[in-house]
């Protein structure tokens, strides 16, 4: 029996790109959560978890998971936002 062939023409950048893209989808998600991270850091809140750090004092572990402290930068936010609350509670008697 013979056999045939079909030819199929393809461009070579589809070809690329199917070849390519699991590096995209990996390079993708890495950029993700690289930025979700750098978006907690920036808030104050636990690298890992999410948790909010700011009430801890600067704690040197997240309370919630255990993650080590996020960076000096958070470190800072939550000593300046304990710092903010004890000076709101010598302003306002009530408040305890």
């Amino acid at each position: 029996p013979a056999v045939t062939y079909t030819a199929v023409a393809v461009p070579q950048w589809a070809a690329i790109a199917i070849v390519l893209l699991p590096v995209w989808v990996a390079v993708a998600i890495a950029l993700g959560r690289w930025r979700r991270r750098a978006v907690r850091r920036r808030n104050g809140l636990c690298v890992s978890c999410g948790y909010d750090l700011r009430g801890t004092g600067g704690a040197g572990a997240c309370p919630e998971c255990g993650a080590g402290a996020a960076s000096p930068v958070a470190a800072e936010n939550a000593a300046a936002t304990a710092a903010a609350l004890a000076a709101e509670r010598e302003l306002l008697p009530g408040a305890r």
